[in-house]
C-alpha cells in the first residue's frame, strides 16, 4: 500500500509539473502574443506618423502655392488696375483735347458770325447814307 501511495503522490507531482508548465508555457504565448501586439501597435504608429508628415507637408506645399497664386493674383489686378488708369487718363485727356478743338471752333463760328453780321450792317449804314 505504501508503494501505491508513493505512486498515487508521485502522478499527482507529475499532475502538478503538468499542470504548471501548461499554465507557464500559456503564459509565454500570451506575453508573445502581446509583444507582437505591441510591436504592431508600434509599426501602425510609425506609419500614421509618416502619413501625417506627408499630409503636414502636402499643407504646406498646398499653402505656399496658394500663397504665390494670390500674390501674382494681386499684382495682375495692381498691373491692370494701372493700366485701366493710365487709359482713362489718356481718355480723358483726348476728350479735353477735343472738347478745347470743339470751344476753339465754336469761337471761331462765333467770330465769323459776327464779323459777317458787322459787314451786313456796314453794307446796310452805307446804302441808307447813300440812299439819304
Amino acid at each position: 500500500m505504501t508503494v501505491l501511495y508513493i505512486l498515487f503522490g508521485i502522478s499527482i507531482l507529475l499532475l502538478i509539473i503538468i499542470l504548471i508548465k501548461l499554465f507557464t508555457g500559456n503564459n509565454k504565448a500570451q506575453q508573445q502574443a502581446i509583444e507582437n501586439l505591441y510591436a504592431q501597435l508600434e509599426e501602425i504608429t510609425l506609419q500614421q506618423n509618416a502619413r501625417h508628415e506627408a499630409l503636414q507637408n502636402n499643407l504646406q506645399r498646398i499653402e505656399a502655392d496658394l500663397l504665390a497664386a494670390a500674390q501674382h493674383t494681386e499684382q495682375s489686378l495692381r498691373s491692370d488696375l494701372q493700366q485701366g488708369q493710365e487709359a482713362i487718363r489718356k481718355e480723358i485727356l483726348a476728350n479735353r483735347l477735343e472738347l478745347n478743338n470743339q470751344v476753339l471752333r465754336s469761337r471761331q463760328d462765333i467770330k465769323k458770325s459776327i464779323q459777317s453780321i458787322e459787314e451786313k450792317l456796314d453794307n446796310q449804314r452805307q446804302n441808307t447814307g447813300a440812299v439819304q
